[in-house]
């Protein structure tokens, strides 16, 4: 959806595109729109017109279902998400009860995870792995990094904490 705000404080809203499940958003810069689609494996990217219409442009698939994406100052797409649907959805499942149960300590909650997922992509370089993740620090669902400084970090849906890296590129 386009929302333009009038000095009226009165709204036009058009759709400005038909995705199916459109889950993350990003601007790799002031004319192309990437959003992740979660359902289908991919992020499509979009050209924006100068009338902020969306013109599509192309389409990245993804080993794994997207959910966040963001940009760092050098104009690299990091997408993360979720590789394996089914482990995480056993997990919402299992950290259900536990709320449920009123537990006051998360100890018997502890010990659950699914895997996580972030990589980069670029036109130039396509797709590459930044952090693939069977149980360490699971179900991500967004990452951020710093270009200048070379850190990065990752935030998981159920997990205490965020993953903080260092890369030495």
């Amino acid at each position: 959806m386009h929302v333009k705000m009038h000095h009226n404080s009165s709204a036009t809203i058009r759709a400005v595109t038909h995705l199916a499940y459109p889950n993350g958003l990003a601007l790799l810069n002031s004319s192309t729109l990437a959003v992740a689609l979660t359902g289908s494996c991919k992020v499509q990217l979009f050209s924006i017109r100068p009338d902020r219409s969306l013109v599509f442009a192309a389409e990245v698939k993804t080993p794994f279902m997207p959910d966040n994406l963001s940009c760092d100052q050098n104009g690299v797409l990091l997408i993360s998400g979720h590789p394996h649907p089914p482990t995480l959805e056993r997990l919402v499942k299992h950290r259900r009860r536990c709320l449920e149960a009123g537990l006051l300590t998360p100890q018997p909650c502890d010990g659950s995870r699914a895997p996580s997922a972030v990589i980069e992509w670029t036109w130039e370089r396509g797709l590459e792995n930044l952090y693939l993740s069977a149980a360490e620090y699971g179900s991500s669902s967004a990452a951020v990094r710093d270009s200048e400084l070379q850190v990065g970090i990752v935030t998981g849906l159920y997990e205490e904490g965020i993953l903080v890296w260092k890369s030495s590129k």
